[in-house]
């Protein structure tokens, strides 16, 4: 696909704004690189960074981080460095996965849970919402003497007071603009072969991203207790459909096509005589300055 035509792709799915470096970096490696022995070449990185225009001096800074982290560990293999998750980043990473990859929600029972005031210690196998004090939305049904529990059903509607505890207001605003940001690119993806492996394993990426940093925020709840404006499962619906299109390209295919960027016609010479990759123009110069933000590696935004 050309590069204006992509373009137009990448900036249906990121709004023309450039995720946090270090956070899309572990995007790019739970996506391409969780199995073990699979293993990211750094001229693989930074073609994949340079597609959606972020800076190799980020992509250098994000390493580093996440390298202190434990998250990533790096090696030179002649001239060239290679970099892949540590064993902390595998386990993290495998242990987000199914919420991400899975077609079906995290749950499809909830239950409102009362602890009796005079023993109020509740012990839940996963993190319920509290709403308020000795009260819970939980996704496990508890049978304790002094735990009383109420299913709640599918559309029994919630009083905002519980809705808007499970979901914030801002959380459910995101969710329709990622939703309305997938359907418009599902809509301009004629046809997914015109995609080069690169072009396939970016868009990939950034759909990945988006979901990642919204689930990973949300309670492992089902639909029904969220907000009547929480888009989750709309959202969900159509990452699996553009997964689903976008198939995943081989690791092989992926270095060879960016090792013969490395020297085309769209490898541009930085100062320090490395190589970067620009979809911005043929100066490799971009009027956006990189996302360099920074925060533990662990988390989602």
């Amino acid at each position: 696909m050309d590069r204006k035509a992509f373009d137009d792709l990448v900036t249906c799915i990121t709004g023309d704004e450039l995720p946090r470096v270090w956070s899309w970096v572990v995007t790019v490696f739970g996506e391409m690189a969780r199995e073990p022995g699979t293993e990211i070449s750094g001229t693989l990185l930074g073609c994949l960074a340079g597609l959606i225009g972020i800076k190799p001096e980020a992509i250098r800074v994000a390493l580093h981080r996440l390298r202190k982290d434990d998250w990533i560990i790096s090696r030179r293999d002649g001239r060239r460095s290679v970099h892949f998750l540590s064993e902390k980043g595998r386990m993290l990473s495998s242990e987000a996965s199914p919420r991400i990859y899975d077609a079906a929600p995290d749950s499809r029972t909830a239950w409102l849970v009362l602890a009796d005031p005079r023993h109020p210690a509740v012990t839940f196998s996963a993190d319920p919402v509290s709403i308020g004090p000795g009260m819970w939305v939980a996704a496990e049904r508890l049978d304790e003497e002094a735990v009383f529990c109420a299913q709640l059903e599918p559309g029994h509607e919630l009083p905002s007071w519980i809705s808007e505890r499970v979901c914030s207001r801002e959380m459910a605003r995101e969710s329709g603009v990622f939703a309305g940001r997938l359907a418009e690119l599902r809509a301009k993806i004629a046809d997914p072969e015109a995609l080069s492996p690169l072009q396939t394993a970016t868009l990939r990426v950034l759909i990945v991203h988006g979901w990642r940093r919204l689930i990973l925020k949300a309670p492992t709840l089902p639909d029904h207790v969220f907000p009547d404006d929480w888009e989750g499962e709309s959202c969900r619906s159509h990452v699996m459909g553009l997964l689903s299109l976008l198939c995943r390209p081989t690791q092989p295919d992926l270095e060879s096509e960016a090792r013969r960027r490395e020297t085309g016609p769209d490898a541009l010479r930085n100062g320090d005589g490395s190589r970067s990759f620009s979809r911005d123009g043929a100066d490799g110069h971009t009027d956006r300055e990189p996302q360099t933000r920074e925060s533990t590696a662990s988390g989602v935004a």
